[in-house]
């Protein structure tokens, strides 16, 4: 910590100038980010800081969870603030492919993520993509996810339905 500083104040510093300077992180490198704390603070306020984060964190189920929540809320923002023919070209990566294998692997989880950003069905293995339960919570929460569907589950009636939504 900077002399004259506590921890918590120095880290209250950090994240104003995140959350007020682009490319601030980058005069920091990663030590602030291994701590879990202002990690998950930064992810509230800009998910993509999980590119940035120290590995063992991207298997860190409510880390991956905060910043999905927040990039699938940000891009919903932009999607709908387009006009109709730019929104239907509008495709959004899914921070979720940073997640650790372990995490996107895990159908308990993967269901739950993609009920948050249906973009994150692109990111799970084909084994994944293709139990309708997990794809139908990507296209119920993104209904462009059904482009990300595997052809057998494209016409599923249930399935189209809830993209339809």
């Amino acid at each position: 910590c900077p002399r004259g500083l506590s921890n918590r104040d120095w880290q209250l510093l950090f994240l104003s100038v995140l959350w007020n300077r682009d490319g601030a992180l980058h005069a920091f490198g990663t030590g602030p980010l291994s701590n879990r704390d202002v990690l998950l603070a930064a992810v509230r306020h800009s998910g993509w800081t999980l590119k940035e984060a120290p590995a063992f964190f991207l298997r860190d189920k409510e880390v991956v969870l905060e910043a999905v929540r927040e990039t699938a809320a940000s891009n919903r923002k932009i999607r709908n603030g387009m006009d109709g023919r730019l929104r239907t070209s509008f495709r959004s990566e899914s921070i979720f492919q940073y997640a650790d294998e372990s995490l996107r692997t895990d159908p308990s989880f993967v269901e739950q993520i993609c009920g948050l950003d249906g973009t994150a069905l692109g990111c799970v293995p084909r084994c994944l993509q293709n139990a309708a339960h997990i794809a139908c919570a990507a296209v119920a929460s993104d209904g462009g996810a059904l482009a990300l569907c595997p052809p057998q589950l494209r016409g599923d009636k249930d399935i189209v339905l809830r993209a339809l939504e």
